[in-house]
């Protein structure tokens, strides 16, 4: 249940909001792409094997650590599932543009990716405090230190992914 919730209704909203994302400056510019070109491209599978990646490890990290440290397992979930979607907040915004840094790119340009980030945290906030839906999700909220845990680790995957672009410039 939790992961159709993840996959579902926290990222729907933010795929919805991408799909409004104008084209990259200077596309009319490049030549046409092959008519047998893979629709998955180099740049794109390394971008998605890089966050996926990325993701993926330290979401299974965290969870190890929050069980070795003697964290109950539904509240090792319930964090999880928690930086899984401040994770998918913080992805969009690298999904904006293949090449240009986040902060390149106008957040005004696009002012519903910023209302489908707040909108799908605060969906999932109301979540943990809404008994049949918290109940359903086995959800519970979150303290503030653990929010001091998993925010900063979710934050670091856009050092990773503006690495990972900048290196790609040069």
């Amino acid at each position: 249940v939790q992961l159709l919730w993840l996959n579902l209704v926290t990222n729907g909203i933010q795929h919805i909001a991408l799909a409004l994302e104008k084209g990259e400056p200077g596309v009319l510019e490049r030549p046409p792409r092959a008519p047998d070109e893979a629709l998955f491209d180099r740049r794109m599978v390394g971008q998605i094997a890089m966050a996926g990646g990325y993701m993926g490890a330290c979401a299974f990290a965290f969870y190890c650590w929050a069980l070795a440290s003697g964290m109950p397992e539904d509240q090792a979930r319930n964090l999880l599932l928690l930086l899984m979607v401040l994770f998918e907040n913080v992805h969009v915004l690298n999904a904006r543009s293949e090449t240009r840094s986040v902060f390149a790119v106008s957040f005004g340009a696009n002012p519903f990716v910023i209302l489908a980030i707040l909108g799908a945290q605060s969906i999932h906030i109301a979540a943990m405090y809404l008994p049949g839906l918290r109940d359903i999700l086995s959800m519970q909220p979150v303290d503030l230190h653990d929010w001091l845990v998993v925010l900063p680790l979710a934050m670091s995957l856009l050092l990773v992914m503006e690495l990972r672009k900048a290196l790609l410039r040069y």
